[in-house]
């Protein structure tokens, strides 16, 4: 197993290699480099390296010569600082678009080995991209002051893919949960919020998409499900495609994300970009997306040593607001990705970034 593993590392440094040598540089071009299968249909792609595929279609993804080395944070590929050193003695900048940093509340006490090889990377790097000004701050904070050129580029969303459909939502109300689970506040307060609804009348439902990944995760919610008699009004989807989650969004009346200073989460905007409004915390990087009428923001405590959620009554409040003003709600959030987080603008960004360097 492990000869196999250098195997097939060698190969890599190997063809890595290749690419080096045959590297030309264009002085009216951005060629780019990023380790991502572009094979892999991006439907089936979630998190970090989803942003790829953006690039992939918009620039010119040339292995074999290229003057860019682009890296991700949240999806780094085996030894980056190997491949930075590389192609910085042949000339090449590498650009790190920067996501989340390891802390306390989130990492525990291992957050400084989380950061230790961001740490050296970020300041490798000739430029740096942050997904929001929480990311820079944050950044600033566990991994020291980058002392090149930077600038705040939000996440974006295909609105081409991710956008409202011309279908009558259930009569019920449809509450939805999308994304990876780690932390089971995500799910279980609101499955304790639509209980809440049920009592009071209101007829709900939640949709739970994405995967589980607490410990004991299903039986948890399981056991919490059939304690609340919740019964079918509780769906569990597990993992999704980017064109399954369209449809979901779609279904759906409001989206409650609840993950605790979340640093630039793309599930609010895809909810977003489908007119669906969102109800979160006011931690993180989510008040810089979720923005005035695009849903609600509950306050809570900041802090980077321990986790803090809306009471569940926070969230029952919240849903009724919105759906007071429902329509509002929904063509706020559509122009809002629009004008602030469609895939135009992203690129654009990213163009004149690399202009700059």
């Amino acid at each position: 197993m492990i000869l196999t593993i250098l195997k097939k590392i060698y190969r890599v440094f190997n063809i890595f290699e290749i690419f080096l040598k045959r590297i030309t540089l264009e002085k009216r071009s951005n060629f780019v480099l990023f380790f991502a299968n572009t094979e892999t249909r991006p439907g089936s792609v979630y998190g970090g390296c989803v942003k790829l595929f953006h690039l992939r279609d918009s620039f010119d993804i040339d292995n074999s010569r290229f003057n860019i080395l682009y890296l991700v944070s949240s999806c780094l590929p085996v030894n980056p600082l190997f491949w930075i050193r590389k192609v910085k003695s042949r000339g090449i900048k590498t650009i790190l678009n920067q996501n989340g940093v390891g802390y306390p509340a989130w990492a525990g006490k291992n957050y400084c080995k989380v950061n230790n090889e961001l740490k050296k990377i970020i300041h490798a790097c000739d430029g740096v991209l942050y997904q929001s000004k929480f990311c820079k701050r944050s950044a600033d904070k566990y991994l020291g002051v980058f002392n090149g050129p930077y600038k705040i580029v939000y996440n974006c969303v295909d609105d081409n893919l991710f956008k409202p459909e011309n279908t009558k939502k259930d009569k019920d109300l449809i509450l939805l949960v999308m994304g990876s689970h780690h932390f089971r506040e995500r799910v279980v307060l609101p499955i304790m919020v639509l209980s809440k609804l049920l009592e009071s009348g209101v007829k709900s439902k939640l949709i739970i998409g994405g995967r589980l990944l607490w410990p004991d995760a299903k039986n948890d919610v399981k056991k919490l499900v059939n304690k609340l008699n919740l019964g079918s009004s509780v769906v569990v989807m597990g993992s999704y495609t980017q064109e399954e989650a369209v449809v979901l969004y779609n279904k759906a009346h409001i989206l409650i994300h609840l993950q605790y200073n979340d640093a630039s989460p793309t599930v609010p905007i895809e909810a977003m970009s489908c007119g669906v409004p969102v109800i979160c915390s006011d931690s993180g990087g989510l008040p810089e997306i979720v923005k005035d009428g695009c849903g609600e923001l509950i306050r809570v405590r900041h802090s980077y040593q321990k986790m803090y959620y809306p009471s569940v009554n926070s969230i029952v409040k919240s849903i009724r607001i919105i759906m007071k003003s429902y329509s509002r709600y929904c063509d706020n959030c559509r122009k809002t990705v629009l004008s602030e987080f469609c895939k135009d603008k992203w690129i654009k960004e990213h163009e004149e970034f690399f202009d700059k360097l």
